[in-house]
């Protein structure tokens, strides 16, 4: 029973999923080393060794033995340990960027290829929010990004949103040092005057600074090998109760727990959307095209265009299109108030007989 207890305890700490926490999670662990014991014990009275049923036994107790292994032989010493940060930055020239998936300290601006910056107003850089003319400011710099709008990998709507204004902010959220350093050069073509800089915002800035220089951000790649594991038990799981199982009732949990792996994958899904697993954008651009789409039926680039622009809007009903579900689901009523021009689907969303039958019924559909 001790031995129990203390297992609950170390995986409610570990769990990779507020869905199964503590003994109910050990419970699902202790059933899938008693399942995958007895495929083993069957595979070894087997003869027919080269059926594929054989086969998905063998890969459903690996992968169980493989997630209980691994996640067991983590130690919370680590997490105990006192960690040496860096000292505070006190130069003004200098902030903390994230770069290659570690934080450094960087030169706020990039390097001019002019001695003297042109002067300007937000006044004026508001004025250049069109196809013709589009420019934005990042760090009091000013960049003509007209002719690479069009390019950005993170969609075009983005950088439509932020054309005039001060994206100082959402620029760094989104980008590495290396982006900084590299593709900002070009278009830089002078500096704002009269930026200004809330309180809320500076306390903001200030609070992601300390979290960079204290490497909060930094990617702890024992975390994704932990939930690497966890998605091969689910996914054999699910692959051995519908297709080595006979009876209905494993077929459905097989279907249960495809739902749950799916549903877990969604999470890395997200991060490696965002190039937060490797922080190399091709690499994990590949990898999220790849398994993405073969394994959740997900563009990629549909989900980078549509989430990235919502991050950057967030829960602005004209712009954000994560809010804008409309015949479907109204995620408030504001959004029912009026017909409003949708920046994103470059068309008039407004409420019509559909809308009003769905809305009406909204919680039955949603849920199920």
């Amino acid at each position: 029973m001790a031995l129990f207890t203390a297992l609950s305890n170390h995986i409610s700490l570990r769990c990779p999923s507020s869905l199964f926490t503590g003994s109910g999670f050990c419970a699902l662990i202790c059933l899938g080393y008693l399942v995958s014991s007895a495929m083993a014990r069957r595979v070894e009275s087997t003869t027919t060794t080269k059926d594929p049923v054989n086969t998905l036994q063998v890969a459903f107790a690996s992968a169980t033995a493989l997630f209980v292994g691994y996640w067991m032989s983590q130690s919370d010493d680590d997490e105990a340990t006192t960690k040496a940060y860096p000292d505070v930055n006190k130069d003004k020239s200098l902030t903390w960027r994230e770069d290659g998936g570690r934080s450094k300290l960087v030169n706020l601006h990039p390097k001019s290829t002019t001695k003297t910056l042109t002067q300007y107003t937000m006044a004026e850089v508001a004025k250049r929010n069109s196809p013709e003319e589009a420019w934005i400011v990042i760090d009091e710099r000013v960049y003509n990004i007209t002719n690479f709008v069009a390019k950005h990998p993170g969609g075009d709507k983005v950088l439509w949103n932020m054309a005039g204004k001060d994206c100082t902010d959402a620029f760094a959220n989104y980008h590495s040092a290396a982006i900084y350093k590299r593709w900002l050069p070009p278009y830089l073509i002078g500096e704002v005057t009269d930026a200004p800089v809330y309180p809320h915002v500076q306390d903001f800035r200030e609070i992601r600074q300390e979290l960079l220089r204290r490497g909060l951000f930094e990617t702890d790649p024992v975390y994704y090998y932990q939930k690497y594991a966890w998605y091969a038990t689910l996914f054999v799981s699910a692959l051995y109760l519908s297709l080595a199982c006979t009876s209905t009732a494993a077929h459905m949990a097989g279907a249960v727990v495809m739902g749950f792996f799916w549903q877990q994958l969604a999470g890395w899904g997200h991060d490696i959307g965002h190039s937060s697993v490797s922080h190399n954008f091709q690499y994990d651009n590949l990898i999220g095209a790849t398994i993405g789409c073969a394994l959740m039926g997900i563009s990629t680039g549909w989900w980078k265009h549509s989430h990235n622009t919502h991050h950057v809007v967030c829960n602005s009903i004209e712009n954000d299109p994560d809010i804008q579900h409309m015949p479907v689901l109204a995620i408030t009523p504001e959004i029912m108030k009026k017909p409003f021009w949708s920046s994103y689907h470059d068309k008039v969303i407004f409420v019509d007989a559909a809308a009003r039958f769905f809305i009406r019924h909204q919680h039955w559909f949603f849920f199920p």
